[in-house]
């Protein structure tokens, strides 16, 4: 779904350059910082496999789903640094 909402978006980001004012580089650069952030996740998310090991490991989250609040060990960055935790 959340691509279908993407068009939606086209005429906000298309009007992002036009915008007056002193902050209009600023907002371009947070925009595009918030695209690549959103680009690397959803990578993450559909392509790695420690990333779908974070639901059971080390502990299943359907059982402690305190876990999903844990900053320690994120789900998107499973597998990018080391960890005790991961797997």
């Amino acid at each position: 779904m959340l691509l279908y909402f993407m068009y939606f978006m086209i005429p906000a980001v298309a009007a992002l350059p036009g915008l007056p004012g002193p902050g209009r580089p600023f907002r371009v650069a947070v925009v595009a910082c918030l695209i690549a952030i959103s680009v690397f996740i959803n990578f993450r998310g559909a392509m790695m496999g420690r990333v779908y090991g974070w639901n059971r490991d080390p502990a299943d989250v359907d059982k402690y789903p305190s876990r999903i609040w844990d900053w320690h060990d994120l789900q998107a960055l499973r597998g990018i640094r080391g960890s005790s935790k991961q797997p």
